[in-house]
């Protein structure tokens, strides 16, 4: 079957009679409703396979991975920037080879299919050097649905990750990962596999590290240099992969806090931040971060001293001052922060009181919540609250929805807040 594979992304390639168009001219997308691509009254990209009668046999839009390129359909991550988010070619790719061709061989591979999904590990691995690529995917894929009990097929796998197509080597990664421990072999191969020029391999390979957990140390340097990918959702699950590799890698996560890029320090603070009391060794080097002339990475520096020691010597009046920083991110997390030093509040109470006077919705929520937790009863932050309310943006309304009707229901009723 031809088919014609349009995308409103700005590449234009060739596979074959498989041709992939540049649809600038938002023909397609007029043809199939902008529906397939607004967001807001923002366009995104699409990707359709439309067949020659007009059917679309596969449509991908930007935003579907809502947590990782979105944070909800109207709040894009400012990390993850919408235009990034397609298809990889590999994921195109496997979507023609599944498209209906030549009976004879649409009838052999849906025979070989059948086999494979009752299939022991002895003939999966053989069908990894099946001609058919579509089944080689697949033997891959039910190996990995075997997890451990394929420990057996991770040297065929090792060899597979050097398929000569796209997304048989994605899914043999994949594959290796959810077996696991007995599949660390492989590590060093997939190291080697996340240099690979197609996303949807890299990504793979990602999710492959994530799943193998505290095993995949070794792969550390390479999971925050791929804070480089300019693939959203590589740098997304590379970031997964860092958190579950965890507390092994307090030494080099601690190290990074000095890496180059702004964006690395801002990242290994949050996961250092979420590693809890086990990464309190971290805290000297995070005080530090604390000054960064980055506001992303201040923000997370602040947010993981507070999980891990706030009692750290000198964070107080870290704090103190972060209210009064240029970034409102930094003041946000500054004010939230204190709501914690009960022990302090004299000092405290007074530089929250005075940042209630921000310019910032945000931070003045923060900061409201920190006053009404330090001193229970402070009717300025019934004020504040309703100011904010009807004044900030969905997110900061509905956080100071929820305050107030929860420390002052009668004030919310008579506010209109619902």
């Amino acid at each position: 079957m031809e088919v014609w594979v349009v995308t409103t992304d700005v590449r234009v390639e060739e596979r074959g009679s498989h041709v992939i168009l540049a649809d600038r001219a938002s023909t397609v997308s007029a043809t199939y409703g902008v529906a397939f691509q607004t967001l807001g009254s923002i366009n995104r990209p699409a990707t359709f396979v439309v067949d020659r009668e007009g059917t679309i046999r596969f449509e991908y839009r930007a935003g579907q991975k809502p947590g990782r390129v979105f944070i909800t359909d109207e709040k894009l991550s400012p990390d993850a920037h919408w235009s990034y988010d397609r298809p990889s070619m590999s994921q195109l790719l496997k979507v023609l080879d599944a498209l209906p061709g030549i009976p004879a061989v649409d009838r052999a591979r849906k025979e070989k299919l059948a086999r494979l999904s009752k299939a022991a590990v002895a003939m999966l691995v053989e069908a990894l050097e099946d001609e058919d690529s579509y089944v080689r995917a697949e033997a891959a894929r039910r190996l990995g649905d075997k997890g451990p009990k394929a420990k057996n097929a991770v040297p065929a796998l090792i060899t597979a990750l050097g398929d000569k197509v796209g997304y048989v080597r994605s899914d043999v990664a994949k594959a290796i990962g959810k077996i696991g421990s007995a599949a660390k072999a492989a590590i060093p191969r997939l190291l080697e596999a996340f240099k690979d020029k197609d996303e949807g391999v890299r990504l793979a390979v990602c999710v492959a590290f994530r799943d193998f957990g505290p095993d995949a140390k070794p792969a550390v340097p390479l999971l925050l240099e791929a804070r480089n990918d300019w693939n959203a959702e590589v740098r997304a699950i590379a970031e997964e992969a860092l958190s579950k590799i965890g507390s092994v890698a307090i030494p080099e996560y601690t190290k990074a806090l000095r890496n180059k890029d702004p964006h690395v320090r801002a990242m290994v603070a949050t996961i250092l931040g979420g590693l809890g009391p086990e990464a309190k060794s971290a805290v000297t080097e995070l005080m530090l971060v604390t000054k960064d002339r980055y506001g992303g990475a201040r923000r997370a520096a602040i947010l993981a001293i507070g999980r891990l020691d706030p009692e750290a010597a000198g964070f107080v009046p870290v704090l103190i001052g972060a209210l009064r920083d240029e970034e409102n991110r930094v003041r946000n997390a500054a004010a939230v922060t204190l709501g914690s030093f009960g022990k302090q509040k004299d000092v405290v109470l007074p530089a929250l009181s005075e940042a209630l006077k921000d310019k910032d919705s945000w931070v003045r929520l923060g900061v409201a919540q920190s006053i009404w937790r330090l001193n229970p009863g402070d009717r300025r932050v019934v004020e504040v609250l309703i100011g904010v309310w009807k004044e900030g943006d969905r997110d900061v309304r509905n956080g100071a929805a929820a305050t107030l009707k929860s420390i002052d229901p009668q004030a919310a009723k008579e506010a209109g807040v619902r």
